[in-house]
């Protein structure tokens, strides 16, 4: 039988008419693309033979790798893979043609493809025997390799892997990982791998997109949207169309944008739940009500079992799930994401979304973290059930200081009647917000605690109350100290027993005797740690440290003022107003040893934190600045200390019954008065500038040498020179010092005198 000759070439047409041509070509690259110079550099200087690029959907792998090819020398040989090419024929035929554009494919592939049955080990070895041919440098991406979920078809890929020849380089880009041995690879120092954590857009890059896309966000707005994206490229974009809508104002608007957006959750929609499992699908939707994602929580949460096992596999397959732990136990979705899954829940499923909330409210509530529960109920209006669990909070509010996670809810409490039927809530709610200066707010839930009291005359029904009302001080000194008992003495494991003994010091030292109140204060302060209440603690110890540089003993006080200002830096806000006073002692103790950056960073810290302090605790926001304009003083700031005495007389005006700092009050105004007549006469005081160049006038450096060290230009320090010896009164550096000396803003124990820096 005579055969006709093989037409090669047929076949190969043949071949090309079978496979989308679409599919062997890098994607198109649109207009206006930003150009991620920094990954195709990397990628550029990549020598692993095989680099595996994971991230979901969105994330730019395509867009990156197809920009890497137009920079690249090489040549490439790319393969698009499809749902309906998980098939060993076609993963063949997509890899002969990619290779054939690379002019690598030895006609014996084509023999191999056009025979029937179709060998896949006779094509594969010979597509192999065609590699090992080549001598040019060679790039293979295989790009959507995750659709490939047959055992043969990722056999082909793991043999293409294990049997790269030199020269040659493989890509293998997805929404998942590879099923290849990447632990041995790894440890050969043969893999390279980029993931979502690298595809991020940087906020300069993430303009761009925004930019590209028509809509001009820059500063913080741009910070915030990038941040709400996670850098997601398709997410930004997204952002850039639904802020289009919007013309005229994008940057005001910015902050609204989110996964919630029916641009982003329809591209959820389509591209992720539609490829996820529906069984995995639900869990995603359900799970979305949860923050934080783990095994136990969600089993409880949504009434399920191997959630643990169920999580992993949806990060596997590239479902917007972020690991927050090596171990892969506990996860969270990508923030946009999980807008979008919790609106469709919200949406679909309104009962069921009050159920699951009701239930993580209680699991939470279980596990102590009780401002978190607030926050499910919350979203639900269950009104009663949260101001229940914002009771419950007291131990938190008034030991670790908790106020962030609360204040939300705080400040859109409005319900009389609600906090009437729930009295620990109106203390909670009332404590907070005189601590956040909110004086009316404050006295309008006091008024709720004393009346389920049974009025202002009757004793507070329980030591929150108690700790309330001696806070407040709404009835002078005496008054605080009896309720401040009357909390010391509940005799409950709780920080009400502290820090109601902390505020008895405080009434006794108010009353004028120091010595009490150093006692009350220092054993309180102890059982507050025992409790581990650092809020009381830090009062008590920063009440201490003022009374001790009050009677000069400045040893103690500056132990005293460190103890306290490390439980302020532990608060659960670190910049939790109460926390000012432990910054004002550490301030003037500082001071007092010449620390002028401890001191400089604790003023500064106290100013941010005074305006909170109002009328609402009169006793704490009157000795606050009493104190913090005394640090002025000492630096000869008198401007700073004369408006600290102006509020500290609107204060007082408004509080009259506040023991000795109204004396204390009287002299700041005298000294103030005298020490401003006295600068009038002398002309100016010193910046705070002018300030820190002080201590180093002291030192044999120079100028320039001061300059590098204050990472200024010399000419700065000299002008600055010039006024502080003008301000003083002198025309030389060592007339400063000694004027300075004289003046009390330089000290002789300083240990910066006399020493190099």
């Amino acid at each position: 039988m005579i055969h006709e000759p093989l037409d090669l070439y047929a076949v190969r047409e043949s071949a090309c008419r079978e496979t989308a041509e679409a599919f062997v070509h890098p994607p198109g690259l649109r207009e206006g693309l930003i150009s991620r110079a920094a990954l195709i550099n990397r990628l550029r200087t990549e020598r692993a033979p095989l680099i595996v690029l994971t991230a979901p959907a969105g994330y730019g792998k395509s867009t990156l790798l197809a920009q890497w090819e137009r920079r690249d020398p090489r040549r490439f040989a790319w393969a698009s893979f499809r749902d309906e090419d998980d098939d060993p024929q076609a993963v063949l035929r997509l890899l002969a043609e990619s290779l054939d554009r690379a002019a690598v494919v030895d006609e014996s592939v084509w023999e191999a493809l056009e025979a029937q049955p179709v060998s896949t080990r006779l094509v594969t070895r010979r597509l192999g025997r065609s590699l090992l041919g080549n001598r040019k440098a060679l790039v293979i991406v295989l790009d959507d390799v995750d659709k490939l979920v047959a055992r043969e078809t990722r056999a082909i890929v793991r043999t293409l892997c294990d049997h790269l020849p030199p020269e040659t380089q493989l890509v293998l880009s997805g929404r998942r990982l590879p099923s290849l041995p990447l632990g041995r690879l790894r440890a050969e120092g043969r893999l390279a791998e980029l993931s979502a954590a690298d595809l991020r857009l940087s906020d300069r890059e993430a303009g761009m997109v925004l930019r590209g896309a028509g809509v001009e966000v820059a500063g913080a707005e741009l910070e915030e949207l990038n941040a709400r994206t996670e850098g997601w490229v398709t997410g930004t974009y997204l952002s850039a169309l639904a802020l289009r809508q919007r013309p005229g104002r994008a940057h005001r608007a910015a902050a609204g944008v989110g996964g919630a957006h029916h641009y982003v959750s329809e591209y959820f929609a389509s591209e992720v739940l539609s490829r996820l499992d529906p069984g995995d699908a639900r869990f995603a939707i359900r799970a979305s009500l949860l923050e934080d994602l783990a095994g136990p929580i969600c089993d409880t949460v949504l009434e399920e079992d191997r959630s643990s096992a169920r999580l992993r596999r949806l990060a596997d397959v590239g479902a917007f799930l972020v690991p927050l732990d090596r171990e892969r136990t506990t996860f969270r979705f990508h923030r946009f994401f999980r807008d979008a899954l919790r609106v469709r829940l919200r949406q679909e499923d309104p009962v069921g979304f009050a159920a699951l909330s009701r239930r993580a409210a209680a699991w939470f509530r279980e596990a102590g973290e009780l401002a978190t529960a607030i926050e499910y109920l919350r979203v639900i209006d269950d009104d009663a059930g949260a101001a229940d669990l914002l009771g419950a909070t007291a131990p938190q509010v008034f030991g670790s200081g908790l106020l962030t996670e609360i204040e939300p809810f705080l400040n859109n409490l409005h319900d009389n009647r609600l906090l009437l039927e729930h009295p620990p809530a109106a203390c909670v709610a009332a404590f907070g917000h005189a601590v956040l200066g909110h004086g009316t707010v404050a006295e309008r839930w006091a008024a709720a605690v004393v009346t389920a009291d049974g009025g202002p005359d009757a004793p507070a029904s329980n030591p929150w109350g108690a700790v309330l009302r001696a806070a407040l001080c709404e009835d002078g000194i005496g008054r605080m100290q009896e309720d401040a008992e009357l909390a010391s003495r509940s005799g409950e494991a709780t920080p009400a027993s502290p820090f109601g003994a902390v505020l008895v010091g405080v009434a006794q030292l108010l009353a004028g005797d120091d010595g009490a109140a150093e006692r009350t204060l220092a054993e309180a302060s102890e059982l507050a740690l025992t409790l581990d209440a650092p809020l009381p603690a830090m009062l008590g110890f920063a009440e201490q440290s003022l009374i001790a540089q009050a009677h000069e003993d400045w040893g103690v006080a500056e132990s005293l003022a460190c103890r306290a200002r490390d439980l302020a830096d532990a608060l659960d806000r670190p910049l939790h107003p109460i926390g000012a006073l432990a910054f004002v002692a550490s301030a003037r103790s500082a001071l007092r040893n010449s620390n002028w950056v401890r001191a400089g960073d604790d003023i500064e810290r106290t100013h941010r934190l005074a305006p909170r302090l109002t009328e609402a605790l009169p006793w704490l926001a009157v000795q606050l600045r009493l104190e913090l304009a005394r640090a002025h003083l000492a630096l000869n700031d008198v401007a700073s200390a004369n408006e600290l005495a102006a509020e500290v007389d609107r204060l007082v005006l408004a509080r009259p019954h506040l023991g000795t700092l109204i004396e204390s009050a009287r002299e700041l105004r005298r000294e103030v008065v005298e020490r401003l007549e006295q600068q009038s006469a002398r002309g100016g005081s010193l910046t705070a500038a002018e300030l820190r160049l002080l201590p180093l006038l002291t030192t044999h450096l120079t100028f320039r040498q001061i300059a590098q060290q204050l990472y200024v230009s010399r000419n700065t320090i000299k002008t600055q020179a010039i006024s502080v010896y003008r301000k003083l009164g002198v025309s030389s550096r060592a007339e400063a010092i000694d004027r300075a000396f004289e003046l009390g803003l330089l000290r002789p124990e300083s240990d910066v005198v006399d020493r190099p820096i």
